[in-house]
């Protein structure tokens, strides 16, 4: 999966191994992962959507789903859960579509839900989660230990949508500048989540 630095560069590289090979799927999917980290919800969801219908799997479920939440589709999201892969992402997912629908009490069971699937390597999503529902303290701090452990989450660190509300912290730069040299990264067009 293509994980940008710069987003909207990540999207033209996409593009390009598009009109090499019209028919990659592997790289329709990149793109749209590319749009989806450039902010550019609505192009990411009509790819991965074309793709889907193309391809007739479950093929991008998760980035669907992302991106319907972006677009503030909670619903739809809601709806595509059961696609995505079983284990730890059905329960993250559930408790990130409950935590932005503003269901406080479906989120907590859905987070207590992903807790118990946790083997203690789940830094970044809970980071993720808490970040979502407000709760700046708890998401720092497993922000700080996603770091400690060098969980592999943390390569989206700087694009992804999910941690924006951790931005201006200086704690959370203190991580990012530390996966990501801030000489080499270029902020996408920071678009609101819906």
């Amino acid at each position: 999966m293509l994980t940008p630095v710069d987003p909207d560069r990540a999207v033209g590289i996409a593009e390009r191994a598009l009109t090499l090979d019209p028919l990659d799927r592997g790289a329709m999917l990149a793109r749209a992962n590319a749009l989806f980290f450039a902010r550019r919800y609505q192009e990411a969801a009509t790819l991965i959507q074309r793709l889907r219908q193309e391809s007739k799997n479950r093929r991008g479920a998760t980035l669907l789903v992302n991106t319907l939440l972006a677009l503030g589709q909670t619903d739809a999201a809601r709806q595509l859960v059961p696609q995505v892969p079983k284990g730890w992402q059905q329960p993250f997912y559930r408790a990130l579509i409950e935590a932005q629908a503003g269901n406080r009490a479906a989120a907590d069971a859905a987070l207590a839900a992903f807790r118990t699937l946790d083997n203690g390597t789940a830094h970044y999503q809970f980071a993720v989660l808490h970040a979502q529902r407000g709760e700046i303290p708890a998401a720092l701090a497993s922000i700080e230990k996603a770091l400690k452990a060098q969980d592999a989450g943390l390569n989206d660190i700087a694009v992804d949508p999910w941690l924006d509300p951790l931005r201006k912290e200086p704690r959370f730069k203190a991580v990012q500048d530390k996966i990501i040299p801030p000489d080499l990264f270029v902020p996408a067009r920071l678009a609101p989540v819906a």
